[in-house]
């Protein structure tokens, strides 16, 4: 890791992260803990706002907020009982997107479950279409962008210290946690 530039700060930290354990069993009591904690959720507690935002574009039938539960909102996807945390095990072949969808279709959360999955269907497929194109500079489409190279945002960017509040805690959260829900991934990216 010192070889790719982390100091040895970083790497410790790095490695004082708490990893999941691995492999089929694991995955699947990962995804049923889940699944018992959104009915145990939805039995006692709605933490829906009357002030929701709607972040998404309407889908699963929803047209807007309301003051049922609703899966997209940032509220509910920021609590353990949100975003699944469940990709790397589906990046080695741990559990399905199908035994995740079927098993999230007992959920209040099945309309997020199901649009992120198709979400990850779809970058699979640009990736197969696109393959090393999707990492060049100037996208799949070549278009050219002017690219700030200045070493010092890139740094203040990665620990967190850009001074825009919502970046900071998304950078701030990757580090400590090692995960970030897409919403935070998909708004510090930018």
């Amino acid at each position: 890791l010192e070889h790719l530039g982390y100091t040895s700060e970083e790497i410790k930290q790095a490695q004082s992260q708490n990893i999941p354990p691995g492999g089929e069993l694991f995955a699947r009591l990962h995804l049923e803990e889940w699944v018992a904690r959104q009915n145990k959720t939805q039995e006692s507690e709605n933490p829906q706002s009357p002030d929701a935002v709607f972040w998404d574009l309407p889908c699963a039938g929803q047209q807007g907020p309301s003051k049922e539960h609703d899966p997209f909102q940032w509220v509910n996807l920021s609590t353990p009982n949100g975003g699944m945390r469940i990709s790397h095990y589906m990046a080695v072949g741990c559990i399905s997107a199908r035994e995740i969808f079927h098993r999230a279709a007992e959920t209040p959360n099945f309309a997020m479950v199901a649009h992120r999955l198709l979400w990850r269907d779809f970058h699979r497929l640009y990736a197969i279409k696109y393959h090393r194109r999707i990492a060049w500079l100037q996208g799949p489409a070549r278009v050219e962008r002017t690219w700030k190279d200045d070493p010092e945002i890139a740094e203040a960017w990665k620990k967190g210290l850009t001074g825009v509040p919502y970046i900071d805690a998304c950078q701030r959260e990757l580090q400590q946690t090692g995960w970030l829900a897409y919403k935070g991934r998909k708004t510090s990216a930018h």
